[in-house]
């Protein structure tokens, strides 16, 4: 370990710690934005010019969110929350730059998530590279996605952490003009809103999108709808007035009607007519995002990860699929006994998985116009305590991109303590990826017009696409 680093900045020293394992030099908790509180609360984000002697040594509070449920490693409560929590990090090679710069926003289904979880500790992905590492924070359920003053907020956040990586970057070593922006789950979704956004047009040339490709953008009469139960929630209360511990507290009664009334992630980006003037799909179609080269995918056993138990019986399951979609899925179900067996958990489960995640993110792959890039994640992780074979489930991908199975038990719940020779092939074979294409916009295979996909899995490798008999169910 040397000297502190240094980095000039106009009208600021920032001093970081130095050279990580790897040669990394690391700069934590840069604020990009001011505080969003009193008259800021529900507003967009105002830039904070940074000002003086900087100690950059310590993550910032993640923004405030519910207790974590502990459903994969990671999912805890945050040590410290704050309503001021619009901060960023960086990991940067000691090397000399300028390098590819790597933009992650973290997951979290919008209502949580934070840029201190070991899991995305950047240091690892930016000594690979060699790139620079960025993560930041935004600010996720009421306070990010109310209909209250500017819409979006947390959205607005994670453009206003791409402006400040556009203005100082390269006192880092990055190299402002190649700039990849990546996330998953909610961060996923995260990019995907940012590639369909046309304002940021210029901010990044390259995006990564992780289990993020849903179809959940809200319009602006449902966000006016989650915004009239949540102050209803609160009882009269004025929601710009009270302590933020007050919103939460609110905003967890007002889950369940949310919940039975919009289904999944009622806090969630919106159409605008501001930021976005159309939903994704359509505004990749008409050629929003064009200029930036595209990878996304998924896992592919998505949704097993939130079941609630181990297994079902054929009339469970025939019972949820007509629910699920308000019509009788007979003739879904007999196709998709027809590609994954007999087993009523496995069909509920592809079914699920397929229409929540895969078959959304072929259709942004198909409406994109640039360089498009297609993955499926298929390393099966360990059974849940009760059972339940998660196999390639939800979030299961994400300690091999950023090389932390050692951290927090990820090996463990991975199942690659069990056989560690592969488990760090597939680290080399996502983190190099990422690496490549974050370099030159190549991630090692061919484009979606070839047909093929690659497989990131027990074993890795480009193969014809896998998924064509699911995803034809749905058209």
């Amino acid at each position: 370990m040397g000297d502190a680093p240094l980095v000039e900045l106009d009208g600021a020293t920032v001093r970081g710690r130095a050279a990580l394992p790897g040669a990394v030099d690391s700069f934590l908790g840069l604020r990009f934005a001011a505080a969003p509180v009193g008259p800021l609360r529900f507003m967009a984000p105002v830039a904070a010019p940074l000002r003086g002697a900087i100690e950059a040594n310590g993550f910032g509070p993640a923004a405030p969110q519910f207790p974590g449920m502990g459903t994969v490693p990671g999912d805890v409560t945050s040590a410290a929350m704050d309503e001021d929590c619009l901060f960023l990090n960086v990991w940067t090679p000691t090397q000399p730059g300028p390098h590819p710069v790597f933009v992650w926003f973290y997951g979290g289904g919008f209502l949580g998530g934070a840029t201190s979880d070991p899991t995305i500790d950047g240091a690892r992905l930016a000594a690979r590279g060699p790139m620079v590492v960025v993560t930041a924070a935004y600010r996720v359920g009421a306070l990010g996605f109310l209909g209250l003053g500017d819409t979006n907020c947390g959205f607005r956040d994670q453009r206003a952490a791409l402006e400040w990586v556009r203005d100082h970057i390269a006192a880092f070593g990055g190299d402002p003009r190649n700039v990849t922006v990546a996330g998953e789950s909610a961060g996923g979704g995260s990019v995907l809103h940012l590639l369909a956004a046309p304002s940021t047009a210029g901010l990044f040339g390259r995006a990564i999108i992780q289990s993020g490709a849903t179809d959940y953008t809200r319009t602006r009469d449902e966000i006016a709808r989650v915004t009239d139960i949540f102050c209803a929630a609160l009882d009269g209360e004025d929601p710009r007035a009270v302590p933020w511990p007050r919103i939460v507290e609110a905003q967890g009664q007002a889950m369940m009607p949310l919940m039975a009334e919009m289904a999944r992630m009622p806090f969630h980006p919106c159409v605008d007519d501001d930021l976005l003037s159309t939903r994704p799909a359509d505004a990749l179609a008409a050629g929003v995002g064009r200029e930036v080269d595209l990878v996304i995918g998924t896992t592919r056993d998505e949704m097993r990860l939130f079941f609630a138990e181990p297994s079902l019986v054929e009339v469970q399951m025939r019972t949820r699929v007509d629910r699920y979609l308000g019509r009788d899925g007979s003739d879904l179900v007999r196709a998709y006994h027809a590609i994954v067996g007999e087993d009523p958990m496995d069909v509920w489960a592809a079914i699920q998985s397929d229409r929540e995640m895969l078959v959304p993110a072929v259709t942004m792959a198909n409406a994109h116009q640039g360089s498009t890039f297609r993955y499926l994640f298929t390393w099966e992780v360990a059974p849940r305590h009760d059972g339940l074979p998660l196999r390639a489930c939800h979030a299961a991908d994400l300690p091999f991109t950023f090389d932390s199975l050692d951290r927090l038990g990820w090996d463990a719940w991975t199942g690659a303590d069990r056989d560690p020779a592969a488990g760090t092939a597939l680290v080399n074979a996502m983190g190099d990826s990422w690496c490549a294409f974050a370099r030159t916009g190549d991630p090692g295979w061919p484009t979606t017009e070839s047909g093929q996909v690659m497989e990131f899995g027990h074993e890795s490798g480009v193969c014809d696409d896998p998924t064509i008999a699911r995803v034809a169910v749905w058209q």
